[in-house]
């Protein structure tokens, strides 16, 4: 009596040829099965066994480690006649996807104004990369394109922007945000003392101080014609130091730093010139007859504006 075993088939995986999974720790049951085999068994790639990873040559259980990611093989050994006979099973273990990293760093600054500007991100073994734009953005009138991180500024917007990057990918998402500080457009100054003032001849040192709705600094200078003369300001206060021979007109221009400036603004002083001592045409004293009569004593006296008796 002969008995005659039927030939043993090429084992088949319950998942298939290739699988993906994602980078991590974890336990992965690989089973196959073969007609007419007498025994199955279990192996794993030497890189996979290198990097940590283990197999349960009885079962096809794989555990991972958390650490690994790239090409794992599996290769199962069905026992029988005509065998053995093996097939593979190839698992593409994807990385973690990282955390997204804006160009422009965490933080940054612009002045108030209309315009676009692209906040581009990137993420390592990322599938994708989205942006969104704070609901405060928003509600100003500011848009974002959520495939370019190109935000759309409008014009009259200040205060601070949050720009979300959010990357999808093998245990993610994962996300970032990007604060812009958006600096309001700096103010004309203003002179404490208005638009002019005039003063006599050989003052004090006289303070020209202005201020500027969001100046980073404001400076102070004279004019070419003032300077030549002799005068001086101090550039930091605006204080400014007469000639006392001086008379004439000097501006000091004050000028002011910040977001879309430099803005000036303008002080005109006239510098009177001293009153002269008063001449009268008849000399200091004269002589007359007793009698009626009419007699003018006019007199003149330079740099006067009026002249009583």
């Amino acid at each position: 009596t002969v008995t005659i075993t039927p030939i043993v088939s090429t084992p088949i995986f319950a998942s298939g040829a290739t699988s993906t999974r994602c980078q991590g720790a974890g336990i992965v049951t690989y089973s196959a099965t073969a007609n007419n085999s007498t025994n199955i068994s279990y192996s794993l790639d030497a890189t996979s066994i290198t990097a940590g990873n283990i197999i349960n040559s009885t079962t096809g259980e794989v555990t991972y480690v958390a650490s690994w990611n790239g090409t794992t093989t599996i290769t199962v050994s069905a026992v029988g006649c005509n065998g053995p006979r093996t097939a593979t099973h190839i698992v593409t273990v994807t990385p973690t996807v990282r955390i997204p990293v804006f160009a422009a760093g965490a933080i940054s600054t612009r002045c108030q104004g209309a315009s676009l500007v692209t906040y581009s991100a990137t993420a390592s073994n990322s599938t994708s990369i989205t942006y969104g734009l704070d609901a405060t953005s928003t509600t100003a009138g500011n848009t974002i394109n959520s495939s370019t991180g190109q935000v759309t500024y409008v014009a009259d917007w200040i205060g601070t922007s949050s720009i979300t990057a959010t990357a999808t990918g093998c245990n993610g998402p994962t996300s970032a945000i990007h604060t812009v500080t958006i600096t309001p457009t700096v103010g004309a100054p203003v002179f404490v003392l208005g638009s002019s003032s005039t003063l006599c001849q050989n003052p004090p040192n006289t303070f020209y101080t202005a201020t500027a709705s969001n100046a980073t600094s404001i400076i102070y200078s004279l004019d070419a014609t003032s300077l030549a003369a002799g005068n001086t300001i101090q550039s930091s206060d605006g204080r400014v130091n007469y000639n006392s021979s001086w008379s004439g007109t000097a501006i000091i221009t004050a000028t002011a730093t910040g977001c879309n400036g430099p803005t000036t603004a303008t002080h005109t002083v006239t510098i009177m010139p001293t009153v002269g001592t008063l001449v009268f045409v008849l000399g200091s004293s004269s002589a007359r007859c007793q009698g009626a009569g009419l007699v003018t004593y006019n007199a003149t006296a330079s740099n006067s504006t009026g002249i009583t008796y």
